[in-house]
């Protein structure tokens, strides 16, 4: 497959469509004539690892695709055409060129590891499913063999950036045959050392849930508390939820509820809104 052409993983569900998304392609495409008219800019892949435009491109692709996966907008909960926009441009870098960044390759494989599982992520409601619910039955087994071509072409060089460590992570995920197969103690090893690169609150909290599926939930909700004083964590529905899912663990099932609670009421769309709720509901004790 050329990176120009269609990509092979494109499968849309309705809820996936909106008028909106013909704005986006529109906006792309603009986006796209605006540099092929500027005609100036030295490819991102002759530079250098050191040479910041490499690090502002990567940044820009990593940000795209985590709007699309993550994102805000209110009646799409995945964003396919961000996702597969961000994939398309990073094939650029890393497909047409025998000496791509490490960096690339590991962006790469982040992305093809994640929209991997991109079809389990909702279901028929178009609703959130959390991990221990997904059919990994449905995760596309051709992307996460992409995603470990990349991470074999990403191990050159001496550097372990954060983007070799979040697709480490993203790999491990995509790797186990089931949530009680994962390895979580492999997860918090590649956590602990993506802290020492990118101490932010997010990857704290990230890290404090590992702890807890790894087995330590008290020491984990310690961690979690001690997050709630940050501002960027102050109207973050994960927040709440994954403080949620650690009182969960530690069989707290009334301040699970509440937590799941306060994140439906912080929830950015209607997927994320009933996601939480329905956490909530399951931890009514009969």
């Amino acid at each position: 497959m050329t990176p120009t052409s269609p990509p092979s993983y494109r499968r849309r569900s309705p809820w996936q469509y909106s008028l909106c998304e013909e704005t986006i392609d529109k906006r792309l495409q603009r986006g796209r004539t605006a540099l092929r008219q500027l005609g100036s800019l030295a490819p991102a892949t002759a530079a250098g690892p050191e040479d910041p435009r490499l690090g502002a491109v990567l940044r820009a692709l990593y940000l795209l695709f985590n709007e699309g996966y993550h994102g805000s907008h209110r009646s799409m909960p995945t964003r396919v055409v961000l996702c597969e926009e961000a994939m398309r441009l990073c094939a650029l870098m890393t497909e047409e060129s025998d000496g791509a960044a490490p960096q690339a390759h590991a962006l790469m494989a982040m992305m093809c590891f994640h929209f991997a599982r991109v079809a389990g992520r909702i279901d028929a409601h178009g609703v959130y499913l959390p991990l221990a619910q997904q059919d990994r039955a449905v995760w596309d087994r051709a992307l996460i063999e992409r995603g470990l071509s990349h991470m074999g072409r990403s191990a050159r060089g001496p550097e372990l950036s954060a983007l070799h460590l979040e697709a480490a992570i993203a790999c491990q995920h995509c790797l186990a045959p089931s949530l009680s197969a994962t390895d979580r103690d492999a997860i918090l090893v590649l956590y602990n050392l993506l802290y020492e690169r990118n101490a932010s609150p997010v990857i704290a909290l990230n890290r404090a849930l590992v702890r807890a599926f790894a087995g330590d939930p008290l020491r984990a909700l310690d961690e979690a508390v001690e997050l709630e004083q940050e501002a960027v964590l102050a109207r973050y529905p994960f927040y709440w939820a994954a403080c949620g899912e650690i009182h969960a663990l530690a069989d707290h099932r009334d301040e699970a509820r509440c937590c799941y609670q306060k994140a439906a009421t912080l929830a950015r769309s209607p997927a994320e809104e009933v996601a939480f709720q329905r956490r909530a509901a399951a931890q009514q004790i009969n």
